[in-house]
């Protein structure tokens, strides 16, 4: 702790408010923090802060409580219906455990060849950064609608092309939504509307 009462944990839970009201560039971040805490760019103290702040994302980190989606960009990994993440060191969630048991079933019954292991899911992961690998966005577990199928942000494992075992090759972490429109009708398709969608809000009518 130093002189004006910062401690690390002190400011791991002001970074854990500042990212569930939606800051997640860790400039802005420090910047509200110093606001929060009184605390200017010529306080002694300064460096002492922004190296604690350093060392409040690394724990936040380590702990699974954020993670890092891009240079200097954070958000929370843990919440009410966030999907638990792949760590490293840690044992796989649930859901990540019954996506490797199912795609090594469906690869032996199959293929009988090309055991689709552990690793291989947690290199996905790491490839997506724990996101959608074709739309960016997080993996939740919001439920949504009454049909069986009620997770679509939820991830699913897709391979692409049909006809090959499930591999690290040939997989990639989709929103579960996203996998049944390319089961349906494949990467064009889905592009196709995703691209004419965007183009539409961002134009209207005159975009068609």
């Amino acid at each position: 702790m130093n002189s004006t009462g910062i401690s690390i944990p002190s400011l791991m839970e002001a970074t854990v408010a500042l990212l569930r009201r939606g800051v997640n560039d860790s400039d802005r971040m420090r910047e509200q923090l110093a606001r929060e805490f009184r605390l200017g760019r010529d306080d002694q103290d300064w460096r002492r802060f922004v190296n604690h702040h350093a060392w409040a994302l690394v724990r936040l980190q380590g702990q699974g409580r954020i993670r890092k989606i891009a240079p200097g960009r954070y958000e929370l990994a843990v919440g009410d219906d966030a999907t638990p993440p792949i760590l490293d060191g840690q044992p796989l969630p649930r859901w990540a455990r019954v996506m490797v048991s199912v795609a090594k079933q469906k690869n032996a019954s199959r293929w009988s060849r090309e055991p689709f292991e552990e690793g291989d899911l947690r290199a996905l992961w790491k490839a997506g950064h724990g996101r959608c690998m074709l739309t960016g966005l997080p993996f939740k577990e919001t439920a949504v609608g009454t049909g069986k199928a009620r997770r679509p942000f939820a991830p699913s494992l897709d391979r692409i092309e049909t006809n090959q075992p499930y591999s690290q090759r040939n997989c990639r972490l989709v929103l579960q939504a996203v996998n049944f429109a390319l089961n349906a009708f494949g990467d064009d398709v889905f592009l196709a509307i995703a691209e004419g969608a965007i183009g539409f809000r961002e134009h209207g009518l005159a975009h068609a």
